[in-house]
């Protein structure tokens, strides 16, 4: 028996944010969406399960286009 069932690790809170943003289509024919999300707010030092370190804040961007249901 190799006892895994006893591994303990640190407990930490790690922040994550995300913000998206749908633009009024109006008479478009299009949907348009922006979004920023941001990782590790508050640059916590942490361990994953694995022991290794986590990543860094980290800010991501997105912008998404759909055809609707609007005027053709």
């Amino acid at each position: 028996m190799t006892y895994q069932w006893r591994l303990r690790m640190p407990s930490d809170t790690l922040w994550n944010l995300g913000v998206r943003y749908k633009l009024p289509s109006g008479n478009s024919r299009y949907d348009h969406s922006r979004a920023i999300n941001i990782n590790n707010l508050f640059d916590l030092d942490y361990q994953r399960a694995n022991r290794l370190l986590g990543e860094r804040p980290a800010v991501y961007f997105a912008y998404s286009l759909n055809r609707s249901g609007g005027r053709r």
